[in-house]
């Protein structure tokens, strides 16, 4: 489930001094887009992505199904890559959004 605020700051105020959440709207994600998420947000931090919880939470082998662009990526210097972890360099942080984009399912 992913759910995002009211934009107006007077409305969020109003909510939680009620309190309510602010909350204005959600959807429910497909498995696709919890995978997605879960690759994008990991290649956001130094901790990268545990490809075992991966694996054990959507059934899929990250290393098998995105094997061409994790090649690439470790040749430009921007992931490392361990038989537990994918792992963003120094490099890859700088490009995060754009990592997630090729790695994503």
């Amino acid at each position: 489930m992913r759910s995002w605020n009211v934009s107006s700051v007077d409305d969020y105020l109003a909510a939680v001094e009620s309190g309510r959440l602010p909350i204005a709207s959600s959807e429910e994600l497909t498995e696709d887009q919890q995978a997605t998420e879960m690759v994008m947000l990991a290649l956001r931090t130094t901790d990268g992505l545990d490809v075992r919880e991966y694996r054990e939470r959507f059934g899929r082998d990250f290393f098998s199904t995105r094997k061409a662009q994790l090649d690439a990526a470790v040749r430009d210097g921007l992931l490392a890559v361990s038989s537990s972890r994918v792992r963003p360099t120094l490099q890859g942080l700088a490009v995060a959004d754009r990592l997630a984009a090729d790695l994503a399912f």
